[in-house]
């Protein structure tokens, strides 16, 4: 039983006092934004699996599961140049005309079987920078604060802790910046990586997912606009079925097909257009920042002192004068997971144990 609630005071630590190697912004993209592609991507593969992906009209000639199977994998299609007019006037559903090879704007739904495997990649991809951050970093930082992290703390505990980092930093001083750029090389890997998203996304639904959000914003102004989901997720497309007749000439034989997961498709594609765009948005400036701490220590001093209000002026601009940028981009990651005296001690301390020749030396940027 002791055992027991040992485990469970061990999780609850962990899970309160988690290590953060990374800010908000980059969790965005392999928390948040690769967790709901995932989750699109399970959604839509049960539907697939569970539900009926694609039904067709039955036609006499043809039995009713091949003829679903053979327009789930050939394909089905509309006519964009025939979207406009009134529905059960003009056509029985927008882009369904008499259709005659050659003729019309013929947009086929290729993508329709793929949804699935596309969102899972994409989540993948999204991953790429923390997964290539984490492999680097290899659990430094967990390493060094993993009994400085609660507020409740013995002082022997916490004086022999600090003491250790003090012993541990003194071998890292001046020998950061590695450790900072790879991160910085993260950072632009996420704007990066969006860019790539949106641009591979915009292949797979054939150079039309770029423009999808303005189109969405136009038509939500102008009703008299086509519908730009139903242009490019239909809910009712055509299938054209070739087989070979009595005489041996091909005959064509034409039937509509339901696709239901569009209606999920539309709207997910919509949201995901302008998530992107606001997730790399907030991701350049994010770099940006980033840069910016990098170049101008004035900049590090104030996000420093942003990050650690219990450290007095003092200390801050001794920080910003001797650490190179990577030996304060560590110190800021130190700080964000030690309590705040502990850190504010551990500063303190290794001012004191530093030695004076290393104090002025090779402390530019």
């Amino acid at each position: 039983m002791i055992s027991y609630f040992n485990s469970l005071k061990s999780f609850i630590e962990n899970f309160v006092y988690q290590v953060t190697i990374d800010n908000f912004i980059f969790k965005l993209h392999y928390k948040v934004t690769a967790s709901m592609l995932a989750l699109f991507s399970i959604i839509g593969t049960l539907n697939q699996f569970v539900g009926d992906p694609i039904d067709c009209l039955d036609h006499p000639q043809i039995n009713s599961q091949l003829l679903d199977e053979y327009c789930w994998i050939h394909s089905t299609f509309i006519d964009h140049a025939k979207m406009n007019g009134t529905m059960g006037v003009h056509f029985p559903a927008p882009g369904i005309v008499n259709h005659r090879d050659g003729e019309g704007e013929t947009f086929k739904v290729t993508y329709y079987p793929f949804v699935c495997l596309v969102h899972f990649l994409m989540a993948c991809l999204l991953c790429i920078p923390y997964w290539i951050w984490m492999l680097w970093e290899n659990g430094i930082v967990k390493g060094w604060v993993q009994q400085l992290r609660s507020p409740v703390i013995a002082e022997e505990t916490k004086k022999d802790e600090i003491n250790r980092l003090v012993q541990a930093y003194k071998k890292r001083f001046k020998n950061n910046n590695i450790y900072a750029w790879i991160y910085l090389f993260c950072e632009f890997l996420n704007c990066l990586g969006v860019i790539l998203v949106i641009y591979l996304l915009d292949i797979f639904l054939g150079y039309k997912f770029y423009n999808y959000g303005f189109e969405i914003w136009k038509f939500s102004t102008n009703k008299t606009e086509v519908n730009p989901m139903i242009k490019l997720f239909p809910t009712v497309t055509q299938c054209i079925y070739r087989k070979y007749g009595p005489t041996g000439t091909i005959e064509k034989l034409s039937t509509l097909c339901v696709l239901p997961l569009n209606i999920i498709n539309g709207r997910v594609y919509a949201f995901l257009w302008f998530w992107l765009v606001i997730v790399e948005i907030l991701s350049i400036i994010s770099f940006l920042y980033r840069i910016a701490t990098f170049c101008f220590k004035w900049v590090r001093r104030c996000s420093l002192r942003a990050r650690s209000t219990f450290i007095n002026g003092e200390d801050i601009n001794w920080i910003i004068k001797e650490c190179k940028v990577g030996d304060w981009f560590f110190l800021l990651l130190l700080a964000k997971n030690m309590e705040h005296l502990a850190f504010k001690e551990f500063i303190s301390s290794f001012k004191k144990a530093l030695p004076t020749d290393k104090i002025s030396s090779q402390s530019h940027v």
